[in-house]
């Protein structure tokens, strides 16, 4: 059914979130940094602890490391052990349009972390020093790399050029986790080509870039089904308590593809980046991977 701004679900907390305080940041603790320069902490005899609120406090390998370890220590032992199983059969990352690779990171230090084998089925971006940066920077970090795809529009048609293998390539598909920044352009206050009654109306209307890669997320989505998705954009698609017809347009359309949706608006400076964007992330799951009804589907996405 069509959600509307009261229909749709709100977090009761992050409003009021306090920023999460980190510790000291330097590039040669950062993930991307040469493998020799990264400052690792020494792991207690045995490797990494079951559960990971019991591991230790000393030397944590990096700020990345952090955030991860607090988001793993409020899973209770049970939910830790069924996330593992879940990701054991094969947990495979894509991504599109993300501009830094970060996504891929998480993924490559998250499975670290758990002893779990590190996938990426495929990266995508298409401007040219954005491909570089990824495949010199990124990529060498990485266990497994598939494709880097030129253009985000092409993903629905499942073959699309590739970077790294010069030649157009199949699009895998099912992956178990797809992160994707579609186009904010046509949709931020900064804009001024469009009236305020067409930029309410930019995803309906089919205006700009913003539609073009919004059809092409929600286009791919229907045709390769990744069981999880987390998309990126500007703050004017937050849910204010008030009409925003973009957003509306964005959770009908992800329901009629077959994913539950939910969001949340977080500020950069709160995760230990040098810059105050505010962005709302939205969470989506692909009920019929998962055995959901949309109802349950929700509820989950709520939860």
């Amino acid at each position: 059914s069509r959600h509307t701004a009261t229909q749709r679900p709100r977090c009761p907390n992050f409003e009021h979130e306090a920023p999460v305080k980190c510790g000291p940041f330097s590039l040669t603790s950062w993930p991307m940094a040469p493998k020799a320069a990264r400052v690792v902490g020494k792991r207690p005899a045995g490797g990494m602890c079951k559960h990971p609120a019991k591991r230790s406090k000393t030397g944590c390998v990096n700020v990345l490391s952090q955030f991860l370890e607090c988001a793993l220590e409020k899973l209770s032992k049970p939910q830790l052990d069924r996330l593992c199983q879940h990701l054991q059969d094969k947990f495979t990352v894509s991504s599109a349009c993300t501009g830094s690779g970060m996504a891929e990171v998480v993924h490559a230090e998250l499975t670290r972390m758990l002893k779990l084998p590190s996938e990426v089925a495929f990266s995508c971006e298409k401007v040219k020093s954005k491909r570089e940066f990824y495949m010199s920077v990124v990529s060498p970090h990485l266990s497994v790399h598939g494709c880097m795809f030129d253009d985000m529009t092409s993903l629905p048609d499942l073959v699309a050029q590739c970077s790294v293998h010069g030649h157009a390539c199949r699009v895998p598909t099912g992956t178990s986790l797809h992160v994707c920044g579609f186009s904010c352009k046509d949709l931020s206050k900064l804009n001024n080509n469009w009236t305020p009654a067409q930029k309410a109306t930019v995803l309906q209307k089919q205006l700009g870039s913003s539609d073009k890669t919004f059809a092409a997320l929600t286009n791919f989505a229907n045709k390769a089904k990744p069981k999880i998705m987390i998309l990126e954009n500007v703050d004017e698609l937050e849910d204010k308590g008030e009409p925003n017809p973009n957003l509306d347009f964005l959770y009908e359309v992800m329901s009629a593809v077959g994913y539950s949706m939910g969001q949340k608006t977080l500020v950069s400076m709160n995760f230990g980046l040098p810059q105050g964007r505010k962005r709302v992330y939205f969470v989506c799951i692909h009920n019929e991977s998962f055995g959901l009804n949309p109802s349950r589907g929700q509820a989950l996405v709520e939860r």
